[in-house]
Order: structure tokens, then C-alpha cells, then sequence
């Protein structure tokens, strides 16, 4: 067979790039899973609110992530309450870590993610968009609903 002709090229060329894409999305499938995506209705005078999920890495590799980006928020950060003398405080975290085949739970008085400066109103049922960077250069979407918070919830946030 010719490989110029064109009945070789219109056989070969799908199956050439077949091969192509088919090795790029095995590469570049991330295997963390974003669950139960949530944000914290707060005020609507509030600069600050909160989001919590569950974060499942199905892979073999630990992964981190380092950033979190939303179109609903001027900055996004990771951030975690900690304890100490019976007096709660928040420190911001470089990155979360997930560990191979783990998962991270962010929730009220752990990690979670402090939301600044909402360029809009969120109600409870509305949905924002996420995209976090991880540490590979990947990067995952997800998407929060916005939910009414307890008032357990609400009042670990009173520090920010």
C-alpha cells in the first residue's frame, strides 16, 4: 500500500489521530472528584462566605491543589480552623493535599475555602462555578450550590 495515495491516508489519518487523542486524555485525566459542592448563604452585606465539599482522590498519586478561582468571588483561598487554648483561628493553607486513594473533607470548623468579595448576590439554590489548579498543572471544574447554613455553621465563621 501506498501510504501517499488516498485511500491510505483516509484510512490511516482517523486512526493516527485516534492514537494521538487517546494518549493525551489518558495522561490528562485528573483523578480527584469533587462531592457535595457547597457554599454558605450568608448576608448579602457579607464580603466574605464559605464553601465546604468532599474531595476524593480515585488515583495513586497524591495530588495538591494549589488554587481555586471563581468568577462569583474577587479571591479564593483555602483556609483551615484551628484550635488551640479553646480559642478557634483560621490559617490560610498554601495548598490541600489529597492523598492517594483519600479523600479531604472540607467543612465547618476544618478546611474549607474563604470567598471574597461575591460580585453578586447568592441566594440558597443558586449555583457558582468553580476551577481549581492543581499542583501537576491540571485543573478541575466543579460546581457549588449555594445552601442555608445551620447557625453551628454560621457562627464558626464570626472570626473572619
Amino acid at each position: 500500500m501506498n501510504i501517499s495515495s488516498p485511500k491510505a491516508l483516509a484510512i490511516l489519518l482517523p486512526i493516527f489521530l485516534l492514537a494521538i487523542f487517546a494518549g493525551k486524555t489518558a495522561q490528562a485525566e485528573p483523578a480527584l472528584v469533587f462531592e457535595n459542592v457547597w457554599i454558605a448563604e450568608a448576608p448579602p452585606v457579607s464580603k466574605v462566605l464559605a464553601a465546604y465539599m468532599n474531595i476524593k482522590n480515585t488515583g495513586d498519586e497524591d495530588q495538591k491543589l494549589v488554587s481555586a478561582r471563581s468568577d462569583d468571588f474577587g479571591s479564593v483561598e483555602f483556609h483551615r480552623t484551628v484550635e488551640k487554648n479553646g480559642m478557634a483561628s483560621m490559617q490560610h493553607q498554601q495548598f490541600l493535599s489529597i492523598p492517594a486513594g483519600g479523600s479531604l473533607t472540607l467543612k465547618p470548623g476544618s478546611y474549607h475555602m474563604m470567598l471574597f468579595n461575591p460580585v453578586r448576590q447568592l441566594r440558597a439554590g443558586d449555583e457558582s462555578s468553580f476551577q481549581f489548579q492543581l499542583e501537576s498543572g491540571n485543573s478541575i471544574n466543579a460546581t457549588a450550590v449555594v445552601k442555608k447554613a445551620s447557625a453551628e455553621d454560621s457562627h464558626q465563621h464570626h472570626h473572619h
